[in-house]
């Protein structure tokens, strides 16, 4: 038995170079809804569990369960609806997802938003926090990004921020 394991181990490694292209040529190929670009409205739409923001990114949460009117109030348009893993995936891509309410909250997530990491960039979130915890009673800004270490949160309640 021993004398064949060369002999087996040819034996995998061609079926390995053969079969390769085609299995990955089939992966490539399937339609998986939320890592697809062509993935229809419908599949967007299937409802999913919550998702991980992950790292290097920035969010506002504000206390508000009223998605349409903070999405004017956030100067959002080009609007689609997607589930919780697709607008995750399109956060990183530039565009911004507005999470459905959680507990009270709703969250904005996307690396279009602000950043923060400057001294100007602070001044612009805080703004921002001041009038939409005018309007809902309470705001908040996190920011993280990995390879930096940088980490932001500011908060703010009434108009007033309260943390930088």
């Amino acid at each position: 038995m021993l004398n064949n394991i060369p002999a087996i181990a040819i034996i995998i490694i061609v079926f390995v170079f053969i079969a390769s292209p085609w299995v990955l040529n089939k992966i490539k190929n399937k339609q998986i809804p939320h890592n697809s670009n062509a993935a229809n409205a419908a599949d967007m739409e299937i409802v999913d569990q919550p998702v991980s923001f992950g790292y290097k990114c920035m969010w506002f949460a504000i206390k508000s369960i009223h998605t349409e009117e903070l999405i004017k109030n956030l100067n959002l348009s080009n609007i689609r609806p997607c589930n919780w893993q697709m607008g995750i995936e399109k956060a990183y891509e530039n565009s911004v997802y507005i999470t459905p309410p959680i507990n009270g909250w709703t969250l904005a997530c996307g690396r279009r938003l602000p950043h923060g990491d400057t001294k100007e960039g602070i001044e612009y979130v805080k703004n921002i926090l001041q009038k939409l915890s005018k309007d809902y009673g309470e705001a908040q800004f996190f920011c993280t990004h990995r390879v930096t270490e940088y980490h932001c949160w500011i908060k703010a309640v009434e108009g007033n921020v309260q943390r930088v």
